[in-house]
């Protein structure tokens, strides 16, 4: 059809009832004047108006020919479809309310998923093209860090991209005139990075490189317009305010723009300062260091070439290939890797210098650890929500059958006075879709509650933009409502499409028994899905319960533990001995403390270090790598329970002047020299033996030191006389509750040391569990789908079998009638219903299986559900579908023979 036809039906859709009246009155005038003509021509009256009716022809038809060309009759009859199921859907309201109940549940699930998902793994920084960032990553994929001399070089050899280095982010104190001092997020950036990423600020200026010079880092720094708000009560007051940063005096400059928390779309960041000023704000976060006895590290890690510290993204406009960036970044290594190689003396590490190689990888997202570490979750919830959405579609295409079945005598009337078979498959098709629709409207409104609870529970400290009124997700929500409620009208439009008029006008519902067996797989595919989410809950928490229980290597319950930052809160290598001292005498003071340590890192903390050492011992060379290493007092590892095996702790008499010694973990030494029985050995950081070796004086069980799932941990603790690395992990045992001496610890050490910020009090139980949080809040949330998909598939069940009651009705009055006794018609339902519970068991176990085998299809996790749950899992199956052909059963066996024959 020509454009100009379309643009004319389109103008004059409005116009309609003037068109039909005008196109009545001109046949109306033709009709008169051919009656004239035939009465002039002799005729009579009514001869007259017959013939002239003959020349005329059909006015409906010439009206109904009419109005298709003029107009849209498709969508006029769409229109009276739509209206039609409206009627329907309003004469039905309890069918019509549980159709778009379940599919407002299903989208809801399917809608908080999406966007819960694209917020934390798809979403793009808040900056222009945000498609040109690239991150130059290692071989592994994990952000690549480099010297800031390595970094200017780069800049001068791709002068058309932008470099913009950052550092990690770390945790710094913060002073407001005589207000507390608080812990906030903070991150060194380089001079140029906001220009580099394009952005605008929402008030003052931004960092520039002027702020940036080595030696001369300007004291001030950008906040991001979150804090600003909750601080100053609006962003503009923040700008040239004073802040006492790692006592250090700063002013504000300038607020970021609204959306922007930091340089990837999930994390937050609260404070941002030029990298020069890391060594007055004495920030030493995520780096890899290198130092040697001869020249020892500089402390400004701006000047020193051997400190690997700063993460790079690169803007690759679109007129620079990005290849080009890979052969620019070998060059301006380059210097660096030789004079670390000239330093090291084992041929090994040399070559493995030499072999590093980086890739350079989009990252319009940036990089988040958060984000790696929810994909796996993403898959699951993605895996448990799709299955929920199929096991709905199944339930409510049982349930347009059932109800379609129930019409067969309107079906067959329609048939009879001429509807077509579309047209009638399309009645059932536009009834699901408007549900859909309805469906899909109240899903959204649930998805405002949902989402919320949702992210709270799945992604604790995330900062993300949950944009639930969009384009791309309106776009899924209507689109998945659409191929789902079609989807359920696939089987009603396939009965209609085989019934047979005179058939259904005579009381059969056509088919035979296809549409009866075809129900049963319906809620047999029901059952099967609602066993595999089942299994799968039951895994997930049995794998959580298993590690919760599981011995960590440490007391858990009664050591209350917390995290601080001397040196943020202005504290200096010369006081550091002092600060200690204070802080063990203060918490020794406190009733119901039995012991205290300290270290520098901790356990469960989200602070570790790693160190290179080599053991000694022929043949032994190739065993040293980078390994663990913790820095603790004479009394931390016995206050925290790690249960020594051999050797001794460490002693008063481990000092600086005393022999170098450690104490090492069973992994650890069988890492190092292949057995556990290490009491006497010795290693070093240098490739060859030095006086500075450290000697193994004791050996303690394996621990789960990082993470809550692991069993064991390669690692060294040195005692803190002879490492002078500080110590930010406190741990105290008590004798009495933890909630009990908890606030008193607290009031205890802000009145002992007002400027010094502590982290939040727990129990190493309490850190376990919070480190598996995120896999709580899966299994807790996998379990309500399981719940709410067996409840799906028990209602399942009990509508079919109560259908196939209804159909047997006449049968069962018979049987009834010839000496059948209720309890046998009973047990005649349950034996149905116990048959289609074992058909879905049989499906899930195989479901069960495929994702035990990992088929990258159903693969959405790493716990394998194992046989036993696989059983169990079915058998709550085979059991749902009994309880939902119980009510059917009775109705069965209540049936009145007297009262069923003599209706017929």
């Amino acid at each position: 059809m020509r454009f100009g036809i379309w643009i004319n039906r389109l103008k004059h859709w409005g116009k309609r009832g003037e068109l039909r009246r005008r196109l009545d009155e001109e046949l109306a005038f033709h009709f008169d004047e051919l009656v004239a003509e035939h009465e002039r021509r002799g005729l009579s009256p009514a001869a007259a108006r017959r013939a002239a009716q003959r020349d005329l022809g059909n006015k409906t038809l010439t009206r109904e020919s009419y109005r298709e060309q003029a107009g849209w009759p498709w969508l006029e009859e769409l229109g009276r479809d739509i209206s039609l199921a409206l009627r329907n859907l309003t004469r039905r309201r309890g069918y019509a309310l549980s159709m778009i109940g379940l599919l407002a549940v299903g989208l809801a699930a399917t809608l908080s998923v999406y966007v819960l998902t694209d917020a934390m793994l798809r979403r793009a920084l808040p900056v222009p093209e945000p498609e040109e960032l690239h991150l130059i990553a290692d071989a592994e994929g994990q952000p690549a860090w480099f010297s800031r001399a390595t970094l200017d070089r780069l800049r001068a050899n791709v002068p058309q991209a932008a470099v913009i280095a950052y550092g990690g982010e770390t945790q710094v104190t913060v002073q407001r005139g005589r207000q507390p001092a608080q812990s906030v997020s903070g991150q060194l950036v380089s001079g140029g990075a906001f220009a580099g990423l394009g952005l605008i600020p929402a008030h003052g200026r931004l960092l520039n490189p002027g702020d940036d010079r080595i030696g001369e880092g300007a004291p001030v720094a950008v906040v991001s317009y979150a804090w600003a708000q909750r601080e100053y009560g609006s962003a503009p007051a923040a700008v040239g305010q004073e802040l006492l940063v790692n006592q250090m005096e700063l002013e504000v400059v300038g607020v970021l723009p609204e959306r922007f928390h930091g340089f990837d779309a999930v994390d937050r960041v609260d404070l941002f300062f030029p990298t020069a000023l890391q060594p007055q704000l004495g920030i030493s976060s995520n780096a890899h260091e290198f130092a040697s006895d001869d020249r020892p590290n500089d402390p400004d890690w701006n000047r020193e070439n051997r400190v690997r510290w700063l993460e790079t993204l690169v803007r690759v406009p679109s007129g620079l290939a990005v290849a080009t960036v890979g052969p620019a970044l070998e060059m301006a290594v380059a210097p660096d890797r030789e004079d670390l190689i000239s330093q090291i003396n084992s041929p090994e590490e040399r070559e493995g210098v030499r072999r590093m190689s980086w890739q350079v990888v989009a990252a319009p997202g940036g990089y988040s650890n958060a984000r790696n570490a929810f994909a796996g979750t993403g898959r699951m919830l993605t895996g448990l929500v799709v299955s929920l959405l199929l096991l709905t579609c199944a339930n409510l295409s049982g349930i347009m059958l059932v109800r379609t079945l129930s019409r067969h005598r309107e079906m067959g009337v329609r048939l009879s006075l001429g509807a077509g078979r579309w047209r009638t498959c399309r009645l059932a098709v536009v009834e699901a879709v408007v549900c859909g629709i309805l469906g899909a409207v109240v899903g959204l409104l649930l998805a405002t509650w949902m989402l919320p609870a949702a992210a709270q529970l799945l992604t604790p400290g995330a900062t993300l933009t949950l944009e639930l009124v969009g384009w791309s997700q309106l776009t899924m929500l209507v689109g998945v409502a659409l191929f789902c409620s079609v989807g359920c009208a696939l089987v009603p439009a396939w009965w209609i499409a085989r019934l047979q008029p005179l058939v259904a006008l005579n009381g059969a519902m056509g088919g035979g028994s296809m549409p009866q067996r075809v129900g049963r797989a319906l809620v047999a595919v029901q059952l099967a899905l609602a066993v595999m989410l089942v299994a799968v809950s039951l895994s997930l928490g049995g794998e959580i319960a298993e590690v919760l229980n599981r011995d960590p290597g440490f007391e858990r319950d009664t050591v209350l533990t917390t995290r601080f930052n001397p040196r943020a809160a202005g504290y200096t290598s010369d006081g550091l001995a002092g600060l200690n001292q204070r802080l063990r005498n203060t918490v020794e003071q406190v009733p119901g403390v039995e012991r205290v340590g300290l270290s520098s890192n901790g356990i469960l903390a989200g602070s570790r270090s790693r160190s290179g050492v080599f053991p000694r011992g022929e043949g032994l060379t190739g065993r040293g790598g980078n390994y663990q290493q913790d820095t603790a007092d004479i009394d931390y590892l016995a206050t925290v329970g790690l249960r020594l095996l051999q050797g001794r702790w460490f002693e008063v008499t481990d000092t600086d002047d005393a022999p170098q010694v450690a104490v090492v973990t069973r992994a650890f030494a069988r890492a190092m020299w292949g057995r556990a029985d290490v009491i006497g050995e010795q290693f070093g950081y240098d490739y060859e033996a030095t006086e500075n070796d450290m000697t193994v004086i004791g050996i303690v069980a394996d621990a789960g030191i990082n993470q809550a799932r692991e069993t064991e941990t390669e690692m060294f603790f040195t005692p803190g006389e002879q490492n002078q690395w500080g110590y930010g992990f406190l741990a105290v045992r008590v004798s009495r509750h933890p909630d009990a001496v908890r606030r008193m610890l607290v009031e205890a050490l802000e009145a002992a040391e007002p400027g010094l910020v502590f982290g939040r009090w727990e129990t190493l139980g309490e850190r376990r569990e919070g480190n598996m949080r995120r896999e709580i809040a899966s299994s807790r949330l996998a379990t309500i789908i399981a719940g709410v998909a067996m409840l799906l598939a028990t209602f399942g069940v009990g509508g079919s079998l109560a259908h196939l009651v209804t159909l047997r009705q006449r049968e069962l009055a018979v049987r009834a009638a010839l000496g059948a006794t209720p309890n046998r018609l009973l047990r005649g339902v349950l034996h149905d219903g116990l048959r289609i519970g074992l058909q879905g068991a049989a499906g899930g176990g195989a479901l069960v299986a495929l994702v035990a085998w990992g088929v990258p299809v159903v693969s959405w996790w790493d716990a394998s559900p194992s046989a036993v749950v696989g059983i169990v899992a079915a058998g709550g199956g085979v059991l749902a579908a009994v309880v939902g052909g119980w009510l059917p059963a009775r109705r069965a066996s209540r049936v009145d023979p007297q009262r069923m024959l003599k209706a017929d």
